[in-house]
């Protein structure tokens, strides 16, 4: 899972209002699945050779404020392997998922 950086310059130049607009525009596909949690919101973009999800933490403000979980196979090979994928987004938590920590 990588870490998404969100600069302050991408409000300022790019013109994004937030760190969510920037990853609604960019980075998900125009209607993501959304699961909001207690701290973070899961958003997920498939296609016909990806899965990516996005933890997108609440109130994120500029910095670190999302993680990517990705998957790519090839096409057509999805239905073979749409449980195991299926199976590791439901158990994948981000970092700064506060549930996760005793």
């Amino acid at each position: 899972m990588s870490h998404g950086y969100c600069s302050e310059r991408l409000g300022i130049v790019e013109g994004f209002k937030s760190p969510e607009d920037y990853v609604l525009r960019e980075l998900c596909d125009p209607r993501p699945e959304r699961k909001k949690f207690e701290s973070y919101d899961r958003l997920i973009s498939r296609t016909k050779t990806t899965v990516s999800v996005i933890f997108l933490r609440h109130d994120a403000e500029w910095g670190k404020c999302y993680q990517v979980l990705a998957f790519s196979f090839a096409d057509g090979t999805y239905p073979a392997v749409s449980k195991i994928i299926d199976g590791v987004i439901e158990s994948a938590r981000p970092s700064f998922d506060g549930s996760r920590w005793p």
